[in-house]
């Protein structure tokens, strides 16, 4: 009968050197993803969206009146320009800009990434029977930028909840 030999095991010098090198690769490739940016420019469907609700109650008010004023062209045809939405049943008045400009990064291995849209330079101010008027506000503030989220491929969408105050007789 031939005779077995016994199984070898490798040094635990070589399971160390093993594990050494796994981690100077895992380190090195996230070094590389960090350091390895693409910066991008393009354009998206930006969906702008008002909220409307009664600051007591937070029921949404129909036929509130947002009016609107951009000192930069909506439509790139015309110079300033002022317009109005209106809101429905649900409280919602909404603005589809079709080329907003966007941009982002996105790292080498795609270990993380951004994305902005620009948003359009506007003032805004909200208006409805039985309540207060609201004095105008700027569309472009930190809390706003914040708030864009991607709703689709090449779609974003920008909601801003306003409530406002029934008016004191």
């Amino acid at each position: 009968m031939p005779r077995m030999k016994k199984p070898q095991f490798r040094s635990p010098l070589f399971f160390r050197i093993v594990l050494a090198a796994c981690g100077l690769f895992a380190g090195g490739a996230v070094l590389y993803d960090r350091f390895h940016i693409i910066r991008w420019d393009g354009s998206t469907e930006l969906a702008v969206e008002f909220r409307i609700v009664d600051g007591a109650n937070q029921i949404a008010i129909d036929g509130a009146r947002i009016d609107i004023y951009s000192d930069i062209a909506i439509d790139r045809d015309q110079g300033q320009q002022t317009f109005v939405l209106l809101t429905g049943a649900d409280g919602v008045a909404a603005r589809i800009l079709p080329r907003a400009n966007c941009g982002g990064t996105e790292s080498a291995f795609g270990f993380s990434r951004t994305v902005s849209a620009h948003l359009p330079s506007w003032q805004y101010r909200v208006e409805a029977p039985g309540f207060e008027v609201e004095d105008w506000r700027e569309l472009r503030t930190p809390e706003t930028r914040q708030s864009i989220v991607q709703s689709g491929p090449g779609k974003m969408k920008l909601v801003i909840p306003i409530a406002i105050r029934k008016r004191e007789e």
